[in-house]
């Protein structure tokens, strides 16, 4: 008997497209905030106001922030996890508190659905979330300092968004947007149910 490998990532680095920051700000009617888990290359793509490098979540969270977590397992705080599970639960937690205004979560994987269910938080599919038409070409660090595509991954993607914008996200991430990759999305839990 054979069993399936599930496909990875190459790396734990995976940049939002450069097409999604402005569809983000067009949600959140200005600017990104905060990026808690970017880095110079990543920002160059989305702009954040604010981003953090590394120990994004020790650090303040506030505003209007795009979230899109590192691959891989983190020891939090004493066990292994899931990272995107980590970053997912943290936001959850704090959007809840009122901590965060509003945020998208870039869900590289679907397998953050599976590893979301240990956390006490609303779990991701609770809050609206589009599934892209087609798989999202993230980019990775290149040459120069340059991000790069590095091709859509071999699993699908989702979008979640926190916040008081519910039906602009909806507009604006079920449209396809010319001159880029993306093809528009279905989007879910968009009231009136």
């Amino acid at each position: 008997m054979t069993r399936a490998v599930q496909l990875s990532a190459e790396s734990v680095e995976h940049y939002g497209p450069d097409y999604l920051a402005p569809m983000i700000r067009d949600v959140f009617g200005g600017p990104i905030d905060l990026d808690p888990a970017s880095c110079p290359q990543a920002n160059q793509l989305i702009g954040a106001t604010w981003y953090y490098s590394n120990r994004g979540l020790e650090k303040r969270w506030f505003g209007s922030m795009y979230v899109n977590p590192p691959g891989g397992r983190i020891r939090y705080p004493t066990k292994f996890h899931n990272q995107a599970a980590v970053w997912y639960a943290t936001l959850a937690h704090r959007f809840a508190q009122g901590q965060v205004a509003q945020a998208v979560f870039m869900v590289f994987n679907l397998e953050l659905i599976r590893y979301a269910q240990g956390w006490k938080v609303r779990q991701p599919f609770e809050f609206p979330y589009c599934a892209p038409k087609e798989r999202i070409d993230f980019w990775k660090p290149g040459p120069q300092g340059r991000p790069v595509p590095q091709g859509a991954p071999g699993h699908p993607n989702a979008i979640i968004y926190m916040g008081p914008n519910v039906d602009r996200f909806a507009e604006v991430f079920r449209a396809a947007r010319p001159g880029t990759d993306w093809a528009g999305g279905y989007c879910y839990n968009i009231p009136p149910f």
